[in-house]
């Protein structure tokens, strides 16, 4: 294993945290009170988090190394796929582009699973077809919630 430079991984994350909470904070529309309810709750949440990890890196720094664990690739494509995932909703909606990319995260995950496993054989058909129940039930279930209950308006697309 090759010597790895270590880092205050709190801290990264903390300014990580803190950038998040400033670019979704600036850019939040004018919604109505009752549907920025939950946007607001997740982005307080995201701040005390962030002032949290900002404390403990100075209060109890610890030092590790960035990215030490896991595949490289796999973070990378997870990343690929997130910036597809936000990309692409305000075209194909919500609906339409979780299922496809939740599709594609359960397809390259399951993959690489196989392979890290040493499993050659092939993905069935029944494991295609539950994975499309369940990520359907998901983003439906998701949408339900966000839409109806707590009126956060989603990306509208072209089948909702």
């Amino acid at each position: 294993m090759m010597n790895m430079k270590s880092y205050n991984t709190d801290l990264i994350a903390g300014i990580g945290a803190l950038a998040f909470f400033a670019l979704f904070g600036l850019a939040r529309e004018p919604w109505t009170p009752l549907s920025a309810r939950w946007p607001n709750a997740i982005l307080v949440f995201i701040l005390i988090c962030a002032v949290f990890l900002l404390i403990r890196a100075f209060v109890k720094p610890e030092r590790a190394s960035l990215f030490d664990e896991g595949s490289r690739v796999r973070m990378v494509v997870s990343v690929v796929l997130l910036l597809v995932w936000a990309t692409l909703m305000e075209y194909l909606g919500f609906v339409v582009t979780s299922v496809l990319v939740f599709y594609a995260f359960w397809w390259y995950v399951t993959r690489a699973a196989k392979k890290v496993e040493g499993d050659a054989s092939p993905i069935s058909l029944m494991a295609y077809v539950r994975a499309v129940g369940v990520i359907i039930a998901l983003v439906g279930a998701f949408y339900f919630i966000f839409a109806r209950y707590l009126y956060v308006p989603l990306p509208r697309g072209i089948l909702i």
